[in-house]
């Protein structure tokens, strides 16, 4: 008991003044508590000691044959997609969604997935069904009141509702107090930071990086999840911007709506002598309206093409190309090995937008899954057997010298 006090009372410092951090680290602070996690067998001891751990930025080896990542888009109600793929993953791999990856980054509705499916460990059918009653406690808005709410709050929906649906279906931990969990797989959150003078990513992060670390983008672990996601899906126009202390945040879609190459370099900086054994890459849908087979003359074009754009296509074309997925997908491919990367974004038939929750929306978004899942059954396969590939004995010896030499101090 004594033990789980002092425990208890160095998380709740460190997590109060972060700067001391690098005072208990070179004080050996790491070493002491390994020694403490081997000699005792109490289970509320050993999770205290695993997040005063990860306070410290001590980062346990992976447990595969390198480092396991998946990327989650945004997209609003799109998840729906998502969970489609994520179900068949499963399925092939007869794993859980939190036991197939060391790391779990999403934005806006990805990070809302990430949360639910890795540290929280929430079944696909228990997701999908917070997915049919968030569409309808949420984005259910008369016009008139939804308009008059964007003409004073510049939101079109309620936040505070929004709010209290994360709190509850979230709960109120910090992301800092999932390392308690050894089977939990890190996550990540991107939101867009719109309180700097230039927009700039910020990571809510379940992890804190190893000593002299230092990761090219700002991130905190110590705010709680709800706040998280909250923040990350802060669409403009649709919720209200998410004012966390002197930050405010706003959908991180608006800079980075495909997050895959920030969980790459976030898992860089956790695994440094890891390789990249699988990086999946999951979005919301792409859709590409059918060319006419009949069409103009360039000259009936020419003469139809207008001499100006107006404001609003202006906008719409920013913001298409400001969340653009497929670039990042497109240097990604070049960058990584293709039987390391792993980019499942499925075609749509008619285009959704982030807050269309009919039932037959919904239904729609499902069926384009499994008919992406038939023609890129090959690919999924291929997927999984490098997800399930388990780390080499030499490997697992390497962790242990590794061990004892933290444990020691050596």
């Amino acid at each position: 008991m004594s033990r789980s006090r002092r425990v208890e009372d160095l998380c709740r410092h460190l997590q109060q003044h972060p700067e001391a951090i690098n005072l208990a680290f070179m004080e050996g602070a790491v070493s002491c508590l390994l020694a403490m996690y081997e000699e005792t067998s109490d289970k509320v001891v050993q999770m205290q000691l695993r997040e005063a751990l990860a306070l410290l930025g001590y980062v346990r080896p992976v447990t595969g044959r390198g480092i396991r990542i998946l990327s989650i888009d945004g997209g609003g109600i799109r998840g729906i997609l998502a969970i489609e793929l994520l179900r068949e993953l499963e399925r092939l791999s007869g794993q859980p969604v939190y036991q197939m990856f060391d790391l779990i980054c999403g934005v806006s509705t990805g990070a809302l997935l990430a949360c639910l499916l890795g540290p929280l460990k929430r079944s696909l059918d228990e997701v999908e069904e917070l997915y049919t009653r968030l569409g309808t406690a949420v984005f259910t808005q008369t016009r008139l009141k939804g308009t008059t709410k964007l003409l004073w709050e510049h939101s079109y929906y309620d936040t505070e509702a929004w709010r209290v649906i994360l709190q509850q279906n979230l709960g109120m931990q910090p992301l800092i107090a999932f390392s308690r969990d050894q089977a939990a797989p890190k996550v990540a959150a991107v939101s867009t930071l719109v309180s700097s003078d230039q927009l700039q990513a910020f990571i809510f992060r379940s992890y804190n990086h190893p000593h002299h670390v230092q990761s090219h983008y700002q991130g905190s672990s110590r705010y709680k999840v709800w706040e998280a996601v909250q923040a990350s899906a802060a669409a403009p126009g649709y919720f209200q911007e998410c004012r966390i202390g002197d930050m405010l945040h706003q959908d991180g879609g608006i800079l980075v709506n495909n997050p895959a190459a920030i969980a790459i370099h976030e898992a860089r900086q956790l695994w440094p002598q890891e390789p990249l054994q699988c990086v999946v890459s999951i979005g919301t849908g792409r859709f590409a309206p059918s060319m006419l087979s009949t069409r103009p003359t360039a000259a009936a074009a020419a003469a139809a093409a207008p001499d100006a754009t107006s404001w609003m296509t202006k906008i719409r074309k920013f913001v298409d190309s400001a969340t653009d997925t497929e670039g990042v997908h497109t240097i990604l491919t070049e960058l990584l090995p293709t039987h390391s990367y792993f980019r499942l974004n499925p075609y749509l038939t008619e285009n959704v937008l982030l807050d269309d929750s009919h039932p037959d929306k919904l239904r729609q978004l499902k069926e384009d899954a499994r008919m992406y899942l038939r023609k890129n059954s090959f690919k999924l396969g291929r997927a999984v057997t490098e997800l399930n590939r388990q780390r080499r004995r030499h490997q697992r010896f390497i962790d242990w010298i590794h061990l004892k030499r933290d444990t020691h101090g050596f």
